[in-house]
């Protein structure tokens, strides 16, 4: 895995973009899906859930008025609702 140097407007980009990885341990791979709900607000997610029976990952961003995201990790692609 390589390393890369971040920049302050890097380190802003990651807090407010909602961005989700996930990991292997069996295999040891690190998947980075990048940025899966953009906005343009801050986006703190403050819940998750995985479902096992099929590819989908949950999460709720926000305090006041909160956003439910659902997540396909096999399409990639994110809803909300």
């Amino acid at each position: 895995m390589s390393m890369t140097r971040m920049t302050p407007s890097d380190l802003e980009r990651d807090i407010s973009d909602s961005g989700l990885v996930s990991f292997n341990p069996t295999t040891r791979v690190l998947t980075d899906f990048r940025f899966v709900y953009n906005q343009t607000w801050y986006q703190y997610q403050r819940y998750i859930a995985a479902d096992n029976s099929s590819s989908f990952i949950y999460f709720a961003i926000g305090n006041t008025l909160s956003q439910v995201i659902l997540f396909d990790i096999t399409a990639r692609k994110a809803h909300h609702f």
